[in-house]
C-alpha cells in the first residue's frame, strides 16, 4: 500500500472547494465510518510548498481516490506554479487545467 501505515487505508477526497463542502463532509463521514483515513484539503497545514505541490504529494500518499464533481471547474494554476513529481520531473501549471482536474489525472497516473 502507498499509505503511511500498512494497516491504514488513506482516501484522498477531491473536489472544488467552494461549492461542495457539504458533500465533502458526508464522504469524509463515510470514509471514517469504514475505518479509513480521509485526506482532504480542509486538513492541509501551511507548508513551504505551493498548493499544487501539496495536492500532488497528498494524492501520491493515498491508497484510494474519491472525486466529487459538479458545477465549478476550480482554480487553474499558471506556469509560475510548479510541482516536482515523485520521479523528479518538474511540471508547471498551464492556466487552463484546474487543480481538481490535475488531482484526477494524478490518480489515473497511479492507477
Amino acid at each position: 500500500m502507498a499509505g503511511i501505515m500498512a494497516d491504514r487505508i488513506n482516501v484522498f477526497i477531491s473536489s472544488t472547494a467552494r461549492d461542495l463542502t457539504k458533500y465533502r463532509e458526508k464522504v469524509k463521514e463515510i470514509v471514517l465510518a469504514h475505518g479509513m483515513f480521509p485526506i482532504g484539503m480542509e486538513e492541509f497545514q501551511p507548508t513551504k510548498d505551493n498548493a499544487l505541490q501539496k495536492c500532488y504529494d497528498e494524492v501520491q500518499n493515498a491508497d484510494t481516490f474519491i472525486g466529487i464533481y459538479a458545477h465549478r471547474y476550480g482554480y487553474a494554476p499558471e506556469s509560475h506554479h510548479a510541482y516536482t513529481t515523485t520521479g523528479g520531473e518538474i511540471r508547471r501549471g498551464d492556466g487552463q487545467t484546474g487543480i481538481t482536474h490535475l488531482e484526477y489525472l494524478w490518480a489515473i497516473e497511479r492507477n
